[in-house]
C-alpha cells in the first residue's frame, strides 16, 4: 500500500510539472502575441497620423503579417479612427 501511495504521489508531481511547463509556454506565447499586436497597433497609429484624412483608403498590412479582407480592414480603420481622433 505504501508503494501505491508513493506511485500516486510521483504521478501527481509529474502531472504538476507538465502543467507548469504548459502554463509557462502558454504565457510566453501570449506575451509574444501581445507584443506583435502592440507593434501592429503602433504602426497603424503612425500610418494614420501621416494620413489623418485618408478617408476609406485601405492600408496594406505590416510586413510579415497577413491582413484581413479589404472590407474588414476598411471598417476596422474607420472604427480606430473614430476612437483615436
Amino acid at each position: 500500500m505504501h508503494d501505491d501511495v508513493e506511485h500516486l504521489l510521483k504521478r501527481h508531481q509529474n502531472a504538476m510539472e507538465r502543467h507548469e511547463r504548459t502554463m509557462r509556454e502558454a504565457e510566453r506565447k501570449r506575451r509574444s502575441e501581445e507584443e506583435r499586436l502592440d507593434q501592429a497597433y503602433a504602426a497603424l497609429r503612425q500610418r494614420l497620423a501621416v494620413q489623418p484624412d485618408a478617408g476609406d483608403v485601405v492600408l496594406p498590412p505590416p510586413p510579415g503579417m497577413a491582413g484581413p479582407s479589404q472590407g474588414t480592414l476598411g471598417g476596422l480603420l474607420g472604427s480606430l479612427r473614430a476612437l483615436l481622433f
